[in-house]
């Protein structure tokens, strides 16, 4: 009876003494095997997109997977735009930062696309019914007089004039058609090797 108890208490105090030591390996085999933030770890998804006065404002929810709180300082962390190398540059990314996502917890992100306003643009007049037609995947239509021109110099040489001629006429650009080679954005921090890519959305 003696023995039966003692293997009894025995059972019962080894069971407890597992469950007491489950919670820091559990933190230890994280410690170790932890990947870094990845689309694994920290999943980014779109929720809407918005116009605002000079911009479009993109917003995601960061889902944190992992007990780690993810944090992005601003002196190590940048967001870029993607785009097709070549093409005109779509705008200038803005997120507030430092970007602090507690661990297992979702946070609301907003990315602001701050549009150009160059001399050869027209974002710093674009309406909301624009906004939409871009967001739609439809570019202007340039029989309505949509297209950019360029002014002609008031004064030009025989010199100017022949090498126009000989030159191809420049490509038009389109700010909506510019828009559409957004790919989204990607969050980079170079340190922590981090690289998260925040999808466009349409």
């Amino acid at each position: 009876m003696v023995t039966r108890r003692t293997c009894g208490i025995s059972v019962a105090l080894a069971a407890g003494f597992a469950t007491v030591l489950a919670g820091p390996g559990w933190l230890l085999w994280n410690a170790v095997h932890f990947q870094g933030w990845n689309p694994q770890t920290l999943s980014v998804r779109f929720q809407n997109v918005r116009f605002e006065a000079g911009g479009l404002v993109f917003r995601y929810i960061l889902d944190n997977r992992t007990y780690r709180t993810a944090r992005f300082l601003r002196e190590h962390t940048e967001v870029r735009a993607l785009q097709q190398t070549g093409r005109p540059m779509v705008g200038y990314p803005n997120l507030p930062l430092p970007l602090v996502v507690r661990g297992h917890s979702r946070q609301l992100v907003e990315i602001r696309l701050e549009l150009p306003t160059s001399p050869f643009s027209r974002w710093s007049g674009i309406s909301e019914d624009q906004t939409r037609r871009v967001l739609q995947n439809r570019l202007p239509d340039v029989s309505r007089g949509e297209a950019l021109v360029s002014p002609l110099p008031m004064h030009s040489t025989e010199r100017d004039r022949t090498a126009k001629a000989e030159a191809p006429p420049p490509p038009v650009w389109s700010p909506d058609e510019s828009l559409l080679d957004l790919d989204g954005f990607e969050l980079v921090n170079r340190p922590q090797g981090t690289h998260l890519r925040f999808p466009r959305g349409w």
